[in-house]
């Protein structure tokens, strides 16, 4: 067995074990009787400008995330292969921006890549 396949194990057991220890039924049928409107108070007036603009914006358009955010978001060389350097300089640290960056690359730049090598 390796060394993978004891910790998935290890963790299935403890996954196990924290799922009957909160065995605690939620009473689902009093669902269909919720009014989304009546009994949540969600108000997302000060987002109205941010979800108007994601609704509004071309898909291959990138530039700033959004009305009032300084935070940008750069586009990688297309033919270019991304590395943790080339990602770490850009996002400044911010991890979740190296993976979106990266995400980004491989879905608009893999198979042009591909091909050109």
């Amino acid at each position: 067995m390796t060394a993978v396949e004891a910790a998935r194990l290890v963790l299935q057991k403890r996954w196990e074990k924290v799922q009957e220890s909160d065995n605690t039924q939620l009473p689902l049928e009093r669902l269909s009787s919720l009014s989304l409107d009546d009994d949540c108070q969600l108000r997302l007036r000060n987002l109205r400008n941010y979800m108007s603009w994601m609704e509004s914006r071309a898909p291959a358009r990138r530039a700033k995330v959004g009305p009032g955010d300084p935070t940008a978001f750069h586009i990688l060389p297309p033919m270019a292969l991304p590395t943790t350097q080339s990602l770490a300089s850009r996002s400044h640290g911010v991890q979740n921006f190296e993976l979106l960056e990266f995400e980004d690359w491989v879905d608009c730049n893999l198979g042009p890549w591909l091909e050109r090598c």
